[in-house]
C-alpha cells in the first residue's frame, strides 16, 4: 500500500526548517529506522537549500513543492521547482585532503553527500519544471 503526501513552501530557508520538522514527524509515524531518518532529513536539507540558492537565487515567493510516496518498502521525495534549470547535475566526486581543512571544496558537496546517502537520485526537466528525486530503501 503506497501512502502520497504533498507539501508546498516558499523558496525561503526559514520555510524549510518548518518542512523539516513536519516531515520529521511523519518520518517517524511510519517507524523510519534512526539512521534512515537521519540520513532522508539530511539529504532533504541539502536538496531544498540547492533549490532556494541555485534556482532561485535564494530569493523568497517562489514555489517549492515536495511529492512523497511511501510504501513499505522505500519513500521517494520529488522536490519540484520552476526556477532556474540546473546544467551540472553529474554525479559528484570530491578529490581534496581531509588534513587540510583550509582548502575543501566550496561547491558540490551536498551533491555528493546525497549521492552517498540515498539509494537512488535523478534529476530532469518537464517544460519549465525541475524536478529532483530522491529514492531511499528502507533498512531491513
Amino acid at each position: 500500500m503506497m501512502a502520497t503526501h504533498s507539501f508546498q513552501i516558499d523558496s525561503k530557508y526559514t520555510g524549510i526548517t518548518i518542512l523539516i520538522e513536519k516531515l520529521h514527524d511523519l518520518f517517524l509515524g511510519i517507524g523510519l529506522d534512526e539512521r534512515d531518518l537521519s540520513e532522508l532529513e539530511i539529504c532533504l536539507v541539502e536538496a531544498l537549500n540547492n533549490v532556494v540558492k541555485h534556482s532561485y537565487n535564494a530569493q523568497p515567493g517562489y514555489i517549492i513543492n515536495l511529492e512523497i510516496d511511501i510504501d513499505m518498502e522505500s519513500i521517494t521525495v520529488k522536490i519540484i521547482d520552476f526556477g532556474i534549470t540546473r546544467t551540472n547535475f553529474s554525479k559528484p566526486t570530491l578529490d581534496y585532503n581531509p588534513d587540510d581543512i583550509d582548502n575543501l571544496p566550496e561547491s558540490g558537496i551536498g551533491l555528493f553527500i546525497i549521492d552517498r546517502l540515498m539509494d537512488s537520485t535523478k534529476y530532469e526537466t518537464e517544460g519549465d519544471k525541475n524536478i529532483f528525486i530522491l529514492t531511499k530503501t528502507f533498512r531491513k
